[in-house]
């Protein structure tokens, strides 16, 4: 296991600033996800701290040690990247052992390591077997496979789930949770699914645009977010948004009328932005916020429907109990509480 830590990384690629700032501690032992949008700059800063490529500016640091300027091989890492990269003439116990016969471990070792890697991963029965006898999901247990039995001090992992199908990353979701009790060693993860982020991590970190918008515990993502921007996609479905002004420091209105009383220190008639979960939408036919259902979609046992109001930027989710009667062209009344709203101003900054 390893503490990492990043001083002020950034990262240029000719006049393109990829990374601008990048502050971060990892603590040892921490299963910690990059998650953001295609372009933030997470899979840039994993090959950083890999070793792939080396920063503009800025210091790496593995246990307390600066290895800015060390060798992939001489940083103790190891990296599974999001195509699995086996070598298809060999078996699964050769795929697997090839770093250590490299290096010139003796055969017992290998055999040793090999074997109890396989034992983590369930694939004992697949040793003899070649990577195109298996299943997606097998040859990406090989891949992490690989990685365990060099025994880093940090694992990174790049989007490793984005081939699989819908129902084999959910498999692999609850694998990769387990893997990482078992092993009990510092995680890093990319990707760009949010739920994968939720359901994985001891640590969210949201990336935007090169930097950090926040850091911290899934939950506390969801329920406190520093902006809009970890607001919006933090959480599936994402929070929606209504435009608003404030009315006084006690109460802001909605533009259909709506009073609510919420307490803010922005000034009296700036323009802000509501953020509403899914979740904390009432249907009510007294309320003054009017909108139609433009679409229904039924989970089984909950329903989402999507609506529009004149207010709104965009469709407006609703998340509903299973026996809710609606319909797509009904006109309905929607309501929330003043305590589930989040406050942005027009900069995007929580207030």
């Amino acid at each position: 296991m390893a503490k990492l830590e990043l001083k002020n990384i950034k990262k240029s690629f000719g006049d393109a600033h990829i990374l601008k700032g990048i502050d971060l501690d990892i603590n040892d032992g921490e299963f910690v996800v990059f998650v953001g949008p295609s372009g933030c700059g997470k899979s840039t800063l994993l090959r950083l701290i890999a070793g792939l490529e080396a920063p503009t500016d800025g210091k790496i640091l593995i246990d307390d040690s600066d290895v800015t300027e060390k060798e992939p091989i001489d940083r103790q890492i190891a990296m599974v990247f999001q195509s699995y990269a086996l070598y298809p003439h060999l078996n699964v116990y050769d795929n697997m052992g090839f770093a250590l016969k490299l290096a010139k471990t003796s055969s017992e070792e290998i055999d040793k390591k090999v074997k109890e890697a396989a034992k983590i991963l369930n694939i004992e029965h697949l040793l003899q077997r070649k990577p195109k006898d298996l299943s997606g999901g097998q040859r990406q247990r090989v891949a992490i496979g690989r990685a365990i039995v060099r025994n880093p001090k940090i694992f990174l992992f790049d989007e490793p789930l984005s081939n699989l199908d819908a129902a084999l990353r959910n498999k692999m979701r609850y694998e990769f949770a387990r893997i990482g009790e078992q092993l009990a060693t510092t995680i890093i993860y990319v990707t760009h699914d949010q739920v994968e982020a939720m359901t994985l991590a001891d640590k969210i970190v949201v990336l935007n645009g090169g930097l950090i918008s926040q850091a911290g515990k899934p939950m506390e993502l969801y329920n406190n977010p520093q902006n809009r921007f970890v607001a919006e996609f933090i959480g599936n479905p994402k929070m929606n948004f209504l435009d608003a002004v404030i009315e006084n420091k006690a109460q802001i209105k909605l533009f259909e009328g709506q009073i609510l009383p919420v307490s803010s220190n922005g000034k009296s008639g700036a323009k802000i932005e509501i953020g509403i979960r899914p979740e904390n939408i009432i249907i009510d036919d007294k309320s003054l916020i009017r909108a139609h259902v433009k679409f229904v979609e039924k989970h089984g046992g909950v329903v989402f429907a999507y609506v529009e109001s004149a207010n709104s930027k965009d469709t407006i989710n609703i998340q509903l109990s299973h026996d809710t009667n609606i319909e797509i062209g009904q006109e309905i009344g929607i309501r929330f509480d003043a305590k589930n709203c989040y406050i942005f101003d027009e900069s995007g900054n929580r207030i």
